[in-house]
């Protein structure tokens, strides 16, 4: 009896176990199947979210391939690869036969896009990062899912999330490319500012393997790249020849768009000399070519030169650039009163030409008598410094205060310099006129001086890495309006460790251009700076007498942080 009790109720413990273990199954697969939909819908969505992405960031590439699709679909492949080759034909015979065309309406937008996809959108990343151009936070909290279908490697999936997460990475914009330049454009992320990328335009330079590389600031977190493959201005264009312009007509010549040289398309490049845009500035470093720029036109108008429907009025205060053609100059002017007396002349005849046409007509015809007036001037620099190249004599008596090492801030030719280094003191000049910085380094060769000059922004003083006992600034100060004394108060703070004296313009009678107010002097100087003496001065210019411009000499000390 009491083994068939047993047996009975270890058959009822059996069909009790075999339904739970049925519904346990029914559950399990219930489950099963519901985590197989789950991560079908998941792979699915997250396919749709990229296919989105693809079709929003990459619609070009997108409509491109739907395209492709839909012809192979349609007229098959074989006609799809006979139309590539035919076009790719078409297009080398263009690329032959008009390489300037084909570039300028074709080329540049296929490079661009090969250029984004096969080098630029791979390798870009790389090169900021090995450039320092990448924000590294290793604080960034890192969030890592690691699901129920996969968990191996999660030590690597950590890892590399704390990896990637902690790196910010310029985000490429675009690619443009020209036929010597590629313009690639980047968004910078926080914590980087344009300089950063301009400072390392020399590593990206090398990580592109070209020559050159230079960057433009676009937006104030959209920096333009700029790479030189190639330089197709490395040699010198021929002029138009002169011979076969003797027999054209004054006339004949547009001086809206007068031939001055070739642009990197190897068309001619035109500058106008009356109209708009009529005004050019030329910049550049020595030997670079800057007098082909004032030359060319010339050459390029000599029929109305000689025919007197231009008149040339040149200033050079070198007195050589110019005076290869000394000749076709009505008015020449080499020393600062000569000069004044050419803008003064030109100045003379707009005002009798206002008096002529006011009232009758907007645009003076060209005539011999009425001509062109073309004003050449090489190194308009000397007349925007103004002040004379002589050590000035506030300089010379404040001298013996000077002491250490010594900057002077926007040298110009070095006077001033020189001076002080003839006085035992180590002395750098620096200026951002590289033309008068060879002046200077070649007097003080001349004079057996030890005293060193560099190219510098005032602005940004603190590049030099240094700190100097005693800066000086004379005919600096008042070159800059408000916004920019401040800023160049905050890169002096970096470079002063003693004491700057400042000679400006001030206001006065006969005073010089942009004089100061001697409230204006002292505005920007606020904390760790203390104003010790503001004396009225004199400094001597190429346009005043010998008794110069009024001026402000200012001593101001560098007051040490509190404790």
């Amino acid at each position: 009896m009491t083994t068939l009790a047993v047996g009975g109720g270890l058959a009822v413990v059996l069909w009790v176990l075999a339904k739970v273990g049925r519904v346990l199954a029914s559950v399990f697969e219930a489950l099963a199947a519901l985590a197989v939909l789950g991560v079908a819908l998941w792979g699915l969505l997250r396919a749709v979210g990229w296919v989105g992405r693809q079709l929003v960031g990459h619609w070009r590439t997108c409509l491109a391939l739907l395209g492709l699709w839909a012809w192979c679909t349609v007229l098959g492949w074989v006609s799809l690869v006979v139309t590539v080759g035919v076009l790719a034909a078409v297009l080398l015979v263009w690329w032959r036969l008009d390489e300037v065309g084909y570039d300028q309406w074709c080329g540049r937008w296929l490079r661009a896009w090969w250029l984004r996809w096969a080098l630029y959108g791979r390798k870009l990343a790389g090169w900021l990062h090995a450039c320092g151009l990448t924000v590294r936070d290793d604080a960034i909290p890192v969030d890592v899912t690691v699901n129920l279908v996969s968990r191996r490697r999660k030590r690597e999936a950590v890892a590399k999330a704390r990896q990637e997460s902690g790196v910010a990475v310029p985000k490429l914009l675009s690619v443009r490319s020209g036929p010597s330049w590629d313009e690639v454009r980047v968004r910078l992320v926080p914590g980087q500012k344009p300089e950063d990328f301009d400072e390392a335009a020399r590593e990206l330079a090398v990580a592109r393997k070209v020559q050159r590389c230079q960057v433009r600031e676009l937006e104030p977190d959209v920096v333009s790249i700029d790479f030189m493959r190639r330089d197709l201005l490395d040699t010198a264009v021929t002029c138009l020849p002169v011979p076969e312009m003797v027999s054209v007509d004054g006339s004949g010549v547009d001086l809206r768009a007068v031939y001055a040289g070739s642009t990197e398309y190897g068309t001619p490049w035109t500058l106008p000399l009356v109209g708009g845009g009529a005004h050019t500035l030329v910049a550049g470093a020595s030997g670079s070519g800057k007098g082909s720029v004032l030359w060319a036109p010339l050459v390029s108008a000599a029929a109305p030169i000689r025919a007197g429907l231009i008149r040339v009025s040149g200033i050079d205060p070198k007195a050589v650039e110019l005076a290869y053609g000394r000749g076709i100059f009505a008015r020449y002017g080499v020393s600062g009163r000569e000069a004044l007396e050419v803008l003064d002349a030109l100045m003379e005849e707009l005002e009798n030409r206002k008096r002529v046409f006011a009232g009758n007509t907007r645009q003076v015809p060209v005539s011999a008598e009425y001509p062109v007036e073309l004003l050449e001037f090489d190194e308009i620099g000397a007349l925007t410094r103004y002040t004379d190249r002589k050590t000035q004599p506030a300089v010379v008596r404040a001298a013996g205060r000077f002491t250490g090492t010594v900057l002077d801030a926007g040298c110009g030719s070095g006077e001033n310099a020189l001076y002080l280094a003839a006085r035992g003191l180590r002395v750098l000049g620096v200026d951002v006129a590289e033309t008068a910085l060879d002046r200077a380094r070649r007097k003080a060769r001349d004079q057996g001086l030890d005293a060193e000059f560099a190219t510098a922004d005032a602005l940004h003083l603190e590049r030099l890495r240094r700190r100097f006992d005693t800066v000086l600034d004379c005919g600096l100060f008042h070159t800059f309006d408000a916004d920019e004394r401040v800023a160049y108060v905050k890169s002096l703070e970096a470079v002063t460790k003693g004491t700057l004296y400042i000679l400006c313009f001030r206001d006065g009678e006969n005073a010089g251009p942009h004089p100061v107010k001697r409230e204006a002097l002292t505005k920007p100087f606020g904390a760790g700076w203390r104003v010790k003496t503001i004396a009225e001065e004199r400094v001597r210019t190429r346009f005043h007498d010998e008794d110069g411009a009024p001026a402000w000499f200012a001593t101001i000390e560098r007051e040490p942080p509190d404790e």
